[in-house]
Formats: structure tokens, C-alpha cells, sequence
């Protein structure tokens, strides 16, 4: 079983320090995780497509040969944080499998994010398979992307999200035991931590107790 986590983390001129010092500690963890799980790792510090931010790298695993090599991409945001722990998230998703979205304020506002009922998937954390890649593929990538470019908030996830839908049809959730935000309960034992939106304020607020939780220090 050949396997790689994947992150992509651009930063702009004017990043606060300390969103620099969180992306950093966060990708730091993940490296450490994948050396636990023996997992390849790759992380990426430049944009792959020309005229494109940072948070289209996830696109890059549907457009770059290079991840069909493997069973099983998981791909990782800069602002997840990873427990040192060697409990393998890559034995329990065999297929497409994403987390929920944070909220779901972007339906009330737009029909266009009403995609799969009340359900809109994250991008922050998504497990792809050689198949549902093959898929994603034989769509217009970079149509969907001009198509999205612009729109504001979320407009990478709306981007995949309606790709799901024309090529997959629906998407695996993962449970919130293995990935959550730090809002969630089980942020005290989960895998994987995604600090999302509001979530990176309660980490700054409590920035001691997560870095002790997720051994930040020692990553």
C-alpha cells in the first residue's frame, strides 16, 4: 500500500507572525504523523497553478500525474494540527472521504452551495483513491476553477464540491473521532485537529494547553 499525505502552504508578504508560527508548528506535526504512520510526505511552498492563490493546491492532486502512483493521497491544510500518535487514518478510508464544512451559512446565502442537501465538504482534509482521481480527471479541471475563481467566501470548496457531484456523486464523511475543528469535543483526542475560521481565536486563547496537547514542541 503506497500512500502520502499532502500539503500545499504558500505565504504571503504580509502574513501576521503568528498565523506563520501556527502554519509552520501545524505542518511541522503533520510531517511528524506521517513519519509515524509510514506515510510519504510532500509538502509543496509554491503556487502549482500559474495565476492561482495557494488554496487551489488541492487541485494539484487532480492535475499532477504523480499522485496516481499511489493507493491513497490525503490531502492536508496548513491550519490542521496532528496528535503524535501512529493510529493510521489511511486503514480506515478506502474510498473518497472528506470532513463536513465548519458551517453551513454559505447554503442560506447562496442556492449554489445546496449540493448535497444540508451537507457541503470541507477541503481542508480529504482522502483520495486512484479511482476517484481517474474520475476528477476526465472533468474539465481548470474550467471548474475559472468557473470559481472568483466567487467569495469558499470558492476552492464550491469548486470541488460540484466536482464531487459530477463525477463521484456524493462523498464518504469522516467521523469526527479521526478529524474535527477545535470547536468539536473530540478535538482532545482526535488524529487530526483542523483550526478553521473562529477556531484559530480558541487556539490563540488557549494556545498553551494544544500545543502541550498536540506535543508541538517536540514535532
Amino acid at each position: 500500500m503506497k500512500k502520502i499525505i499532502y500539503q500545499n502552504i504558500v505565504y504571503e508578504h504580509d502574513l501576521h507572525p503568528l498565523k506563520r508560527s501556527l502554519f509552520d508548528d501545524a505542518c511541522r506535526t503533520i510531517e511528524r504523523y506521517a513519519g509515524n504512520i509510514n506515510s510519504e510526505y510532500l509538502i509543496s511552498k509554491k503556487n502549482y497553478f500559474k495565476g492561482y492563490d495557494s488554496i487551489w493546491g488541492i487541485f494539484r492532486i487532480l492535475d499532477d500525474p504523480l499522485f496516481l502512483e499511489y493507493d491513497q493521497v490525503l490531502f492536508i491544510d496548513g491550519d490542521v494540527f496532528a496528535r503524535n500518535t501512529d493510529y493510521d487514518i489511511f486503514k480506515k478510508y478506502k474510498q473518497f472521504s472528506a470532513c463536513r464544512n465548519l458551517t453551513n451559512e454559505n447554503s442560506k446565502r447562496r442556492p449554489e452551495y445546496k449540493i448535497f442537501g444540508d451537507r457541503f465538504l470541507n477541503s481542508g482534509i480529504v482522502m483520495f483513491t486512484p479511482e476517484s482521481i481517474e474520475k476528477f480527471r476526465n472533468l474539465d479541471i481548470h474550467k471548474y476553477m475559472k468557473t470559481y475563481k472568483s466567487v467569495k467566501p469558499g470558492r476552492d470548496q464550491l469548486a470541488l464540491n460540484i466536482m464531487v457531484k459530477d463525477s463521484i456523486g456524493d462523498y464518504n464523511e469522516i467521523d469526527k473521532s479521526d478529524a474535527c475543528y477545535l470547536k468539536d469535543d473530540e478535538a482532545e483526542t482526535a488524529p487530526l485537529v483542523h483550526l478553521a475560521g473562529r477556531c484559530r481565536d480558541k487556539y490563540f486563547a488557549e494556545q498553551k494547553h494544544w500545543d502541550n496537547l498536540f506535543e508541538v514542541k517536540d514535532a
